[in-house]
Parts: structure tokens; C-alpha cells; sequence
């Protein structure tokens, strides 16, 4: 033996039986394997990076709010006794449907009524015609992405001359002349009040002096913007007042949170007024300016409250029902600050509407849609609901009429009304 190392064909690394250098053979079952296996891990790769970007931009991304805490809500009523559930609202009829969007508030002048819809006009509806009387904005129009330009009229008020005065959420006040359209501007929203024009202006009511108190929702946020006024918590909300007699706005209540609804108590001496993020009502005394709760834990968070003569009673709309033994969506954000701020990441004015109808989705409760009857002392004496929201999805304002209810609403594409007699005689 020379003590050399001696190699045999075959025995090298990477040489076959034959003792050529090449690659192993494999067969086609183990191919397939081979390239199933890189394409789930390549899968898993893909899913993993799909789920945790969003995470990382979410978490990185600037929110456009800065989430307060919110002070407790009181727990809504329970659904019993006045608020047992109904489906009273399911005989609703659709009038002018496909004709309206959006129509939110109402006056109700005999055979003639009036409403404000998404398109920016002031509409006056007689025996089945629609007349576009004014609108206070300008082309493009539609949806909320045009509404800055467009204007969008909310409250509305018939004044003891017979003039209509009407609130834009973005432009201001106005006394309008029905028959032609002609309108005077009584506040202007880029006029500042207290330092701060308006953003938000809401709702309104007329004492008999003829002076006109009207909510500004938030001095922020604008109207399509409004699911930050809750994401924030903001409290810049306040309640106006016109003084026709030396023709100025002055401030009324400022630190409240999303105030919409306005209405006088019919002696004149106080006005009630909703808080939509705190789902309460205020009475504000006009003597002592004194400000104190009238109802609280409501079961829903309210928008327009309207007086009823006939029946000395006041109807609110609720235009997102609460639920004391069930999920409600809004109630668990309002509780969460860095979950607000998370969501008004994503959430903008051109899909605020599809992240509605998701929340809608997350609440299996009922009822969908709902209207409370209160007596002058704050205390809930009946209630109108869609259990399925089958007609009407969400409310925004309540007129009682010769028998006949007449909802508003800020999305649905009609006028509901309801004849009493269809659920008396179900």
C-alpha cells in the first residue's frame, strides 16, 4: 500500500452509478410535492405580509383625530314597558320615493311640505309633485363629497309670516319666500362667532320675539365629516341665536357634544335640546341660563326633537338605537379612545357610508328603527319601531298630522308616513 486514498467510481459525492457527476433523480410524485411545498410557503409568506401591513401602516398612519376620553353614558332604558318592541313603522308607506334622498327635516304647513335633501335643494312637496324651490350651493352636487360646494339644508321652521327659514350645514341661515325662491341670508357659517365660524350648522327653532336658536354640531368638523365629531369626542358643539332686531349671532352654550336638535317649550321660557354623542336631552332656561339634563340613558342616540300640540308630547328620532343587554357598536367605540383613532384612519367622507352599513351588520339587535314619544317632564311614554328596518332604516325627525306620522330620515330615498289606523286595526 502507497498510503494513497484511493476513490471508487460511483463512491464520489454527486457522481451517479455510473460515475458520471449530475443531479439525483427524482421522481414526478416528488416534484409535485417538492413545488407544492414552495408554493404554500410562499402562500403563507403572501398572507402574512397582506395581514400584518395594514397592521403596521394603521399603527404608523396619522390619525386625522386626537381621541378624548368620553364621559360616561348613562345606561340606555331597556326595552319594556313604552319601549317594548314594535313594528309599528313597518306600515309605514314610501312616499316620493326615488324622488327625495335624504329628505332629514320637515315642516308641515297643511297640504304642502317642505324638506331639505342630499342634492342640496329645499323641496316643497303638494299632492304627489315635487318643486325644487332653492338650493344655497352651487354644482357639483351629490353625495358627501359635494356637500362643501353643494350645501346641504337640515332644520327647518315655518316663521309667523310664512316665510321658511332654513339652516344649510354649510352655508348658514336663511329666510326663504316659498313661491319664489327668493331668500335673504341672516347668518353666513364662515362669520365667526366667539372667534370660531361654523362648521356644522344642525337644527333650529323660533321663539315668538323672532328670534332663532340653532345648533352648530361642532366648530371642527363639517357635516361629512361627522363620524370624527364622535371619534374625537369633540365638544366644540355650541347653540346659536339670531336677534333679528340688531340682526347679529350670538353665543348661547358652547362645550356640548354633537348638539342637533332644537326645540322651544311652548310657553316660550325654556328649549330642549339633544346631544346626540351623550345620547341625552338638555332643557336650557331661558331666564336664568341655566342648562340641566332632562332625559339621559336614552335608547338611542337622538337627532331632531319635535313638539306635538295635539298631544302636548314630544317626539325625538333616534337615529342609532342603544341596547343595555346587547352589542352596540357605537357605544363600545365611544368607550375605546385608541380604537376611535384607529378607525378615523380609514374611515373618510367617500366611504363613510359603507363603514355604516358594516356597523349595521355587527348589531344583530333590534329594533333597526325607532321613535320615542316623551311627556313635558322628560319621561318616555311610547315609542315607533322597524324591528328589521324592512321600511325605515334610521329616523331623523317625527311630525304627528291629522293622524298620520311623517318621518324624516338622512338617508332613505322617501317620506314615510304612517297611518295610525293601519296599526290600530293590525
Amino acid at each position: 500500500m502507497d498510503g494513497t486514498r484511493h476513490r471508487f467510481p460511483g463512491k464520489e459525492k454527486g457522481l451517479g452509478k455510473d460515475g458520471k457527476r449530475g443531479k439525483k433523480n427524482i421522481t414526478e410524485e416528488e416534484a409535485v410535492n417538492k413545488a407544492s411545498r414552495k408554493w404554500i410557503r410562499h402562500f403563507v409568506m403572501a398572507l402574512m405580509l397582506c395581514l400584518i401591513s395594514p397592521i403596521i401602516v394603521l399603527t404608523f398612519l396619522p390619525s386625522p383625530v386626537k381621541p378624548k376620553e368620553y364621559p360616561s353614558l348613562t345606561r340606555p332604558a331597556p326595552f319594556e314597558g313604552p319601549l317594548s318592541l314594535n313594528n309599528d313603522l313597518a306600515f309605514s308607506d314610501k312616499l316620493y320615493e326615488n324622488q327625495l334622498f335624504g329628505p332629514e327635516s320637515l315642516v308641515i304647513d297643511g297640504e304642502n311640505i317642505y324638506t331639505g335633501t342630499m342634492d342640496g335643494w329645499v323641496n316643497h312637496l303638494y299632492k304627489g309633485e315635487v318643486r325644487k324651490v332653492v338650493r344655497f350651493g352651487q354644482e357639483p352636487c351629490g353625495g358627501y363629497e359635494n356637500e362643501n360646494t353643494c350645501g346641504r339644508p337640515l332644520g327647518l321652521r315655518m316663521d309667523k309670516n310664512g316665510f321658511l327659514v332654513v339652516i344649510d350645514a354649510y352655508h348658514g341661515l336663511f329666510r326663504v319666500n316659498t313661491t319664489t325662491g327668493e331668500y335673504e341670508t341672516l347668518y353666513k357659517a364662515t362669520t365667526p362667532v366667539n372667534g370660531k365660524p361654523s362648521k356644522m350648522l344642525n337644527d333650529l327653532d323660533i321663539d315668538d320675539e323672532g328670534r332663532i336658536y340653532f345648533t352648530d354640531s361642532s366648530t371642527e368638523w363639517h357635516r361629512n365629516q361627522f363620524f370624527n365629531i364622535m371619534m374625537e369626542g369633540d365638544s366644540t358643539g355650541r347653540l346659536l341665536m339670531f336677534d333679528p332686531k340688531v340682526k347679529l349671532t350670538k353665543h348661547v352654550v358652547g362645550n356640548l357634544m354633537f348638539p342637533n336638535g332644537v326645540q322651544l317649550t311652548p310657553d316660550g321660557s325654556s328649549l330642549l335640546l339633544t346631544e346626540f354623542s351623550r345620547a341625552r336631552i338638555h332643557r336650557y332656561d331661558l331666564k336664568s341660563k341655566k342648562l340641566s339634563v332632562w332625559a339621559d340613558g336614552l335608547p338611542g342616540f337622538p337627532d331632531n326633537i319635535r313638539f306635538d300640540a295635539a298631544s302636548q308630547t314630544y317626539w325625538v328620532a333616534m337615529a342609532v338605537p342603544r341596547f343595555p343587554d346587547k352589542f352596540s357598536p357605537i357605544d363600545y367605540m365611544i368607550e375605546r379612545p385608541w380604537l376611535r383613532g384607529m378607525i378615523a384612519k380609514v374611515v373618510t367622507v367617500s366611504n363613510v357610508q359603507m363603514f355604516r352599513n358594516f356597523l349595521k351588520l355587527l348589531s344583530s339587535a333590534e329594533p333597526k328603527a325607532l321613535a320615542v314619544e316623551f311627556d313635558t317632564d322628560g319621561h318616555i311614554i311610547s315609542s315607533i319601531q322597524d324591528r328589521k328596518g324592512t321600511v325605515i332604516e334610521a329616523v331623523s325627525e317625527v311630525h304627528f298630522h291629522d293622524g298620520l306620522f311623517y318621518m324624516g330620515s338622512y338617508h332613505e330615498n322617501f317620506l314615510a308616513q304612517l297611518d295610525w289606523k293601519k296599526v290600530e286595526n293590525k
